[in-house]
């Protein structure tokens, strides 16, 4: 993430961990949603709480912020509804991957592979991947070359490596479809 960092700036030299945060259990998403909306004094039906834990597959980020939205939505009297959550979300992930695109040697092979997975139903192994890019964009793409860029997008959290040579695209909505939109922007603005 700190890319090009020099030397007379503050992290130059330091080192950096990386911290990942899990997803929660459904049941610890629910929890955590109750336990929020009650500290707010805000009653909220169980239905709404089931809604936003499928929508957001517990990405405490996403549950914090449809868990602010709504609160703020209910004390303001403004009318309430989880898309609009989802939407901003959606934005969020779009503009990270969009930044990822920017600094990176391979934008548009990240884009691509976005879309083949996307094209598989989120879903696919790497010679899927590498036959359906080969087939839309019409161009010849290694095994090595594709496994590479596949472990960046891993590592970076864009994609998930389910098996040796399977990979999906993350289960929650938002970041599908801010991949999805941020990768088709890009694809298109380079033809």
């Amino acid at each position: 993430m700190l890319n090009q960092v020099e030397e007379e700036k503050p992290f130059f030299g330091r080192k950096f961990f990386r911290i990942k945060l899990e997803r929660f259990s459904e049941e610890t998403s629910k929890e955590f949603l109750s336990q929020g909306f009650k500290e707010e004094g805000i009653k909220v039906e169980d239905q709404v709480i089931e809604e936003a834990v499928k929508l957001f597959d517990g990405i405490p980020g996403w549950l914090a912020l449809f868990g602010r939205s709504y609160s703020y939505a209910v004390k303001h009297s403004h009318p309430i509804d989880i898309k609009v959550t989802l939407k901003e979300a959606a934005k969020e992930v779009s503009k990270d991957f969009t930044t990822f695109l920017k600094t990176s040697n391979s934008p548009t092979r990240y884009a691509e592979i976005i879309l083949a997975l996307s094209r598989l139903g989120n879903k696919g192994s790497l010679s899927e991947v590498r036959d359906v890019i080969n087939s839309l964009f019409k161009e010849n793409i290694e095994n090595s070359r594709l496994n590479e860029l596949l472990s960046t997008l891993v590592k970076y959290g864009f994609v998930i490596k389910i098996s040796r040579g399977k990979y999906a695209l993350p289960a929650d909505l938002p970041t599908r479809i801010g991949l999805r939109h941020s990768a088709k922007i890009w694809i298109k603005k380079m033809r």
